[in-house]
Order: C-alpha cells, then sequence, then structure tokens
C-alpha cells in the first residue's frame, strides 16, 4: 500500500522559514511510516539559497531511507526547476529522485559554473575526498568579497567569514557521521542587501555531537536553543583537543 506525503510550494519567494513552515503543515505520515514524497512547484514558486539546501538534504536523506521521492515542477516555464539548475542542484540531488517533467541537463549548470559574482553554485563536500573540497571557502569568500565592495571593514570581515566556512565545512567531515554528502552554496540577494552562505550535512548535528564533551554538568541539562544561545556568546566549554569552542 502507498503511503504518499504530498508538499505543495506555493507562488512567490520559499525561504527557509517558510519551507520549514511548510513542512510542518504538509507531513501528515511520520517519515519512517511513509513510502513515498511528492514536493510539488508552483511556476511562479521562487526558491532562496537557504531553503534550497535544506530541500536539497531532505530529498537525499529520504531517497537514503528507501522512500520514493519525486519533484513535479508545473507549469510550461517554472521559475524554481530554472534557479535551482542554473545553481547546480540537480548535480547534488540524487539520481533516485524522480523529476516532472523531466531531470533537466547536466551540461547547462556546468556551462555557467563560476560566471556569476552573486553565486556560488552548489558544491558537493564529499566525503570520499575531502582534498577536493579545499578551494570551497575561498570561492565563498570570493563571492562574500565582492559584495563588500561598499564596506570599509570587508577585510576583517573576509578573514573571520574565511575561519568560519573552513570550520563549518570541516566539520562536515571531522563530525557528521553520516555516509551522505554534505553541500555548500552562496547566493547575493543584490535587491535585498544581504548574502545568504549555507553549509549543510545529514549528520547526527552540532548539539549531539557536542552534549557528551560537555565540560559543566548544568549545561546537560539545558534546552536546545538555550545551549545554542550559550554557544554564541562563549559561555560554554568542553574537552575539544584544542579545538573549537572553549
Amino acid at each position: 500500500m502507498i503511503k504518499s506525503n504530498s508538499i505543495d510550494f506555493p507562488t512567490g519567494w520559499l525561504t527557509a522559514n517558510a519551507f520549514e513552515h511548510i513542512l510542518q503543515r504538509s507531513f501528515h505520515l511520520p517519515l519512517l511510516e511513509a513510502t513515498s514524497c511528492i514536493f510539488r512547484f508552483h511556476p511562479s514558486c521562487k526558491v532562496m539559497v537557504d531553503a534550497a539546501v535544506r530541500l536539497l538534504s531532505l530529498a537525499n536523506q529520504l531517497v537514503a531511507r528507501g522512500l520514493s521521492v519525486t519533484f513535479a515542477f508545473d507549469g510550461e516555464f517554472n521559475e524554481a526547476m530554472g534557479y535551482l539548475n542554473r545553481a547546480n542542484f540537480f548535480t547534488c540531488l540524487s539520481s533516485q529522485v524522480h523529476i516532472i517533467p523531466e531531470r533537466p541537463d547536466p551540461a547547462y549548470a556546468t556551462i555557467y559554473q563560476g560566471n556569476s559574482k552573486n553565486l556560488v553554485e552548489f558544491k558537493q563536500l564529499s566525503l570520499a575526498d575531502s582534498d577536493a573540497c579545499s578551494s570551497i571557502p575561498i570561492q565563498l569568500i570570493d563571492a562574500l568579497d565582492s559584495a563588500m565592495t561598499a564596506r570599509s571593514d570587508r577585510k576583517q570581515l573576509g578573514h573571520m567569514a574565511y575561519i568560519l566556512f573552513g570550520e563549518l565545512i570541516d566539520n562536515v567531515y571531522c563530525h557528521s557521521q553520516s555516509s551522505l554528502d554534505g553541500f555548500a552554496a552562496l547566493q547575493v540577494y543584490r535587491n535585498g542587501g544581504k548574502v545568504l552562505v549555507v553549509v549543510s550535512d545529514s549528520g547526527v548535528g552540532l548539539l549531539e555531537t557536542l552534549k557528551p564533551k560537555l565540560l559543566s554538568p548544568s549545561a546537560h541539562h539545558l534546552a536546545d536553543p538555550a545551549l545554542v544561545a550559550l554557544l554564541f556568546h562563549g559561555d560554554v566549554s568542553w574537552e575539544n583537543n584544542g579545538r573549537g569552542q572553549v
């Protein structure tokens, strides 16, 4: 018996928050009970890069769990498909995901790779070859620097961002505990005056990795949001062997 979840992405911008809210409303069956999942895109749906990376990771995770996953792009011209194709999304998407009306030719994305100052296309963080991904932090920084030409502190921000991006990508290899590849991308939204950088993996998560190493007994009882807040304020310590937060 087929048990399917159907998720419809409407017209307009699909942000990360909107993506999460739509999933909460649409997943009528627990993941382990469903046998298939259909994601349907309105012709005028515009996917932001932070929503796209969530969609990419989720789809690959569902396929890895044995679900049948379908992306259905409605209309003769679909804005979501156009953007995702340009951003190298379909190259990173599992080949087992069904695409309606058809999967775009990957050669299109290859032709335009690296030709936009506003976009660093989706890069696979291959767990089988970490050396191949060593240039990704530099690509992200170059795009970020181009977007910050009007800022007097761009060099300082660029240095801090390089360290951050490097750490995030390194964590995919060191701590994700997953056989699935991770992903990184960047999109400059000049009309909105912002830059979104995404680094994603399918691992156990930052907090699950951190909790067993906490040095403070009281921190073990904190709710996840409170623990994240302490992390960003530097008020949490753990056994880190010379690396990471202290």
